[in-house]
């Protein structure tokens, strides 16, 4: 992993991961540290100075992607090890706090943890698979952007689940944040 300086477009630091293998996926927490998620080692790990600490070591689960919530939680999906099954995990620091199991759409809880809205794609020409949701982000204006891989575009919804608009232009299996 490497950190530029955008100004000056010069290497800032460079940081191997424990097992090698690039990461899975990668954020910063409020107070900048850098956190990724290492799929062969099956762990969610945070890098202070220069230091790699393990935060989670899962079991039976490899994890995917993480995020950091407003409240300086983490939220990690994963798959289990036939790939069969996913689910997304609220953390905070590395004591679990909730499940939520995958159902191919984006379900969106409050800081609480209770349900508050389900997507899963709408309508439209371009839509002629089924939602294939592999990363997600919010913008300034809290709206939801999610990349959905398999129809080649991203989705633009609300913050409470309303289908703004599409990003279409000629993506090819859109993933990440």
């Amino acid at each position: 992993m490497k950190l530029f300086s955008i100004k000056q477009g010069s290497l800032l630091k460079s940081i191997t991961t424990k097992s090698g293998n690039r990461p899975s996926d990668i954020a910063v927490t409020n107070s900048g540290n850098l956190v990724y998620t290492d799929y062969s080692l099956g762990t969610v790990n945070i890098v202070k100075d220069k230091n790699i600490v393990e935060m989670i070591r899962l079991q039976n689960w490899k994890p995917q992607g993480v995020c950091i919530t407003s409240s300086g939680g983490f939220l990690v999906t994963m798959e289990n090890e036939s790939s069969k099954q996913s689910r997304v995990v609220r953390y905070y620091g590395s004591v679990q706090k909730q499940i939520i199991y995958g159902t191919v759409a984006v379900v969106v809880v409050n800081q609480a943890g209770k349900f508050r809205f389900r997507y899963t794609g709408v309508n439209h020409a371009l839509n002629a698979i089924a939602l294939s949701p592999r990363g997600i982000t919010t913008d300034s204006q809290s709206n939801i952007l999610i990349a959905d891989v398999y129809n080649c575009c991203i989705h633009i919804i609300d913050q409470d689940g309303q289908f703004l608009r599409y990003i279409y232009c000629k993506l090819s299996q859109p993933w990440g944040q």
